[in-house]
C-alpha cells in the first residue's frame, strides 16, 4: 500500500510540476502578446505661434508646449515626427484678428491632409479642423501656411489659443 500511494504521490508532483511550468509558459505567451498589442501613449499639444504674420508654405512653429507624451513634437521645427506606426488624430485651432485671413493646412510629409481658411470682418474668429492618418515610425505631420501674404495673420490670447496637437489612436 505504501509503494502505491509513493507511486500516486510522485504521479500528482509530476502532474503539477507539469502543470506549473504550463502555466508559466502560458503567462509568459500571453505577456509577450500583450506587449505587442499594446497601444503606447502618444500624444502632443503646443500652442502659441512664433510668428503671426505668414508666408506661403511656411511651417507654423508653435512655442508653448503643452502636452508632448511620447516626445514627437518639435518645438524647434513645428512638426510632429512619429514615434511609432500606426492611426493617429491631428487638430489645429486657428484664431484670426478681425479683418485678417488665415490659410491653413495639416501637411504629411508636404501633402495637405486637410485645408482651412479663416475670416471674420467684424471680430476674432477661431475654428478648429481635424484629420486622421496612418503613419510609419519616423514620418512627419505639421500645420503650414498654405497662402502668405500681408492679410494673413493668427491671433493668439488668454481666451483664444492657436494651437495644434494629436495623438496615436491605434497602432
Amino acid at each position: 500500500m505504501e509503494e502505491v500511494e509513493r507511486n500516486q504521490s510522485s504521479t500528482l508532483e509530476k502532474i503539477v510540476s507539469d502543470s506549473n511550468t504550463t502555466l508559466e509558459q502560458t503567462i509568459a505567451a500571453f505577456n509577450d502578446m500583450k506587449d505587442q498589442i499594446a497601444t503606447p501613449l502618444v500624444y502632443f499639444h503646443a500652442r502659441s505661434p512664433q510668428t503671426t504674420s505668414l508666408s506661403t508654405s511656411e511651417v507654423i512653429v508653435y512655442k508653448t508646449v503643452e502636452a508632448n507624451q511620447g516626445n514627437g513634437y518639435s518645438a524647434t521645427t513645428g512638426k510632429f515626427n512619429a514615434p511609432v506606426r500606426g492611426l493617429y488624430l491631428f487638430f489645429m485651432h486657428t484664431c484670426t484678428p478681425s479683418t485678417k485671413y488665415g490659410y491653413l493646412q495639416i501637411a504629411k510629409e508636404g501633402s495637405a491632409l486637410m485645408a482651412s481658411m479663416h475670416y471674420d470682418k467684424d471680430s476674432f474668429t477661431c475654428s478648429s479642423s481635424q484629420a486622421f492618418v496612418q503613419l510609419d515610425a519616423g514620418e512627419s505631420v505639421w500645420v503650414q501656411c498654405s497662402l502668405g501674404g500681408s492679410n494673413i495673420q493668427l491671433y493668439e490670447d488668454a481666451n483664444r489659443w492657436t494651437s495644434f496637437g494629436g495623438a496615436l489612436i491605434h497602432n
